[in-house]
């Protein structure tokens, strides 16, 4: 069985949510995601849309499998499959929460409020994706 990529998720500010791409235990880069709602995979769909405020709200925590999608906006890119209440949930390049809607930025480095680097770290993380060819990826709190 293929590894799986993770996003653990800081706590969440008014504008955002930090976190780090992991790999293997080894960190890939930091991430950026609309603000967490504490959203869950097994809440029902009903539920997750009533929390749910579109283009502010990250997605539910849990275990997505992985396709490649050819974004009219991104191009080529990860998109995470079934995410209830949810659709079209890509990573891609990003330096802020506003340019997210739903979907997770990587970066180099974390900024405030903010990821940098982002195309750099959006290649390492597809390179990443397709050479190790990883088929889900998992949403989760990071550990205190």
């Amino acid at each position: 069985m293929k590894e799986e990529l993770f996003v653990y998720r800081d706590k969440p500010n008014k504008l955002d949510t930090p976190g780090l791409f992991v790999y293997k235990n080894e960190i890939v880069c930091h991430s950026l995601e609309d603000i967490d709602r504490d959203l869950c995979m097994s809440m029902t769909t009903k539920f997750i849309l009533s929390k749910k405020i579109y283009g502010q709200t990250a997605i539910p925590y849990g275990r997505y499998k992985l396709t490649w999608y050819d974004s009219p906006k991104h191009g080529r890119v990860p998109l995470l499959v079934g995410v209830k209440g949810f659709s079209y949930v890509e990573i891609h390049k990003a330096n802020w929460a506003y340019q997210l809607e739903g979907c997770i930025a990587p970066g180099l480095r974390k900024g405030i409020n903010s990821v940098e680097d982002s195309g750099k770290a959006f290649e390492k993380v597809k390179a990443l994706i397709r050479d190790e060819e990883i088929k889900f990826i998992n949403i989760q709190k990071m550990k205190s």
